[in-house]
């Protein structure tokens, strides 16, 4: 089997596992999320979740408690994970630097203004018609948008380039064909993560591979994805080793891969109790 298809599959399949505690008008769903969130050059991780319906299910309890430990930064600065209701994260694989975060939920834009200019003296802009807050944080150049039942947080070029992309100004991750066809096959769930290794770097081979969470019942999650490759026959290459893969990720279950002309489609399940396990 080709080496390079068994170290990309091998990468990616750790990023669906694991990624998940990576943590960014109204968003919620994964694709609403995705739609705003800018396409660039290289690998680029995307990773959502429906905090308000964990938040809700006392069978999930113990997973929402982890997710209150989730802001971080500048990010925990100005967010309470009790106000959030959907969040997204965003940004290019191994570059912290160019991450992105997405809160939507019922704020106090009041506190959170009082926050930005008194305590973090961050300087009141406006970017395109949105209130963008600019100012240095953990020394670097970090911007925060402001909307209704909104906060876009990240570095400034990164905050600026989500409000080109709301504004139509600029492509999103979802007008990348290969996401949009590995998403739209995805069901609803509590937690979606989807990583695409970014046209600018294309060799034929791993195109985007995205999951979902979805509680199966008071013990199980139940985890699906889809893998698009280049070709089927790099499909029926990684098949084999992708199911090992996630086999040696050591949390999840009946695990299932089946390969359909370029893609790969997979499931598996995972105690709710390993959820931290698997995500931390």
């Amino acid at each position: 089997m080709n080496n390079k298809i068994v170290a990309i599959v091998g990468a990616l399949v750790f990023v669906v596992v694991v990624a998940g505690s990576g943590c960014v008008g109204g968003g919620s769903t994964a694709t609403d999320m995705i739609k705003m969130v800018p396409e660039g050059d290289g690998a680029i991780y995307f990773f959502y979740a429906d905090v308000q319906t964990i938040r809700d299910d006392k069978d999930l309890h113990d997973i929402y408690k982890e997710f209150e430990k989730i802001p971080s930064g500048l990010e925990e600065e100005l967010v309470d994970i009790d106000d959030v209701n959907y969040v997204a994260a965003a940004g290019k694989l191994g570059e912290e630097e160019s991450n992105l975060s997405i809160f939507v939920g019922r704020f106090d834009l009041k506190d959170v203004r009082g926050k930005l200019e008194y305590d973090l003296d961050f300087d009141k802009d406006e970017y395109k018609g949105v209130e963008l807050w600019l100012g240095e944080y953990d020394k670097a150049a970090a911007a925060v948008a402001i909307g209704k039942d909104k906060l876009i947080i990240g570095d400034e070029k990164q905050v600026k380039n989500c409000i080109k992309v709301t504004k139509g100004d600029r492509t999103s991750i979802y007008d990348n064909e290969s996401v949009r066809d590995v998403l739209n096959k995805l069901p609803d769930g509590i937690e979606t993560t989807l990583v695409t290794s970014g046209d600018s770097h294309r060799d034929g081979i791993l195109l985007a591979m995205g999951s979902v969470l979805m509680k199966e019942d008071e013990d199980i999650l139940k985890m699906e994805g889809v893998v698009k490759f280049d070709d089927e026959d790099d499909a029926i290459d990684a098949r084999a080793d992708f199911k090992r893969n996630i086999n040696e990720a050591g949390v999840l279950f009946d695990v299932d891969v089946k390969q359909k002309e370029e893609l790969l489609e997979f499931s598996a399940r995972m105690g709710i109790e390993d959820w931290e396990e698997g995500y931390s």
